[in-house]
């Protein structure tokens, strides 16, 4: 049977807590890194690269880290407990 999983290049799927698509992207939040943004490249639903997160400020400032993720118009919106980005 073949392995289901992308090429080490690529990165396999994070286990993502909320996805938003923009652009072309998926951009989601990792179930265990609250506080980083996942990305994907640009038509590649499946390449979750390592190098593609980023911290979202106020890094450890509470439990619940990135609470939400809306695509419009010319931006992403990234919502925390207490402020958007």
């Amino acid at each position: 049977m073949d392995n289901l999983t992308a090429d080490d290049a690529l990165g396999s799927a994070p286990d993502l807590t909320n996805v938003a698509e923009w652009r072309g992207r998926l951009f989601g939040v990792d179930r265990i890194d609250l506080d980083d943004l996942r990305w994907t490249e640009a038509g590649t639903s499946y390449a979750w690269g390592a190098a593609n997160r980023s911290p979202i400020p106020k890094i450890g400032s509470d439990h619940v880290g990135i609470s939400g993720l809306a695509a419009r118009k010319d931006g992403l919106i990234v919502g925390r407990q207490n402020t958007v980005h």
